[in-house]
C-alpha cells in the first residue's frame, strides 16, 4: 500500500501546530541556503519567526548535522 501525496493537508497539519513552509523569497528565507549546490526547495517550520529564525541551540545543530549526513547519503 504506497503513501499519498498531500501538501495541502500537510500545510493544514503544520498550520493547526503552529508553524508553516517557507519557500525561496519568502521573508524570512535564509539567504545562505541559495548558495548550496542543492539548495531545497522549502522549508517546514514550527513556532513564531515573525522575528527571523532563532539561533538553534547546541542540540539543534547536532541534530541538523545528523539530518545534513543522512541526507547525503
Amino acid at each position: 500500500m504506497g503513501s499519498t501525496v498531500d501538501p495541502e493537508k500537510d500545510l493544514a497539519a503544520i498550520e493547526r501546530l503552529g508553524g508553516g513552509f517557507l519557500i525561496p523569497g519568502d521573508e524570512h528565507w535564509p539567504e545562505g541556503l541559495d548558495d548550496l549546490p542543492d539548495a531545497p526547495y522549502g522549508l517546514w517550520y514550527r513556532g513564531n519567526i515573525d522575528n527571523g529564525i532563532p539561533v538553534p541551540s547546541k542540540w539543534d545543530e547536532a541534530f541538523l548535522r545528523t539530518l545534513l549526513v543522512a541526507a547525503a547519503v
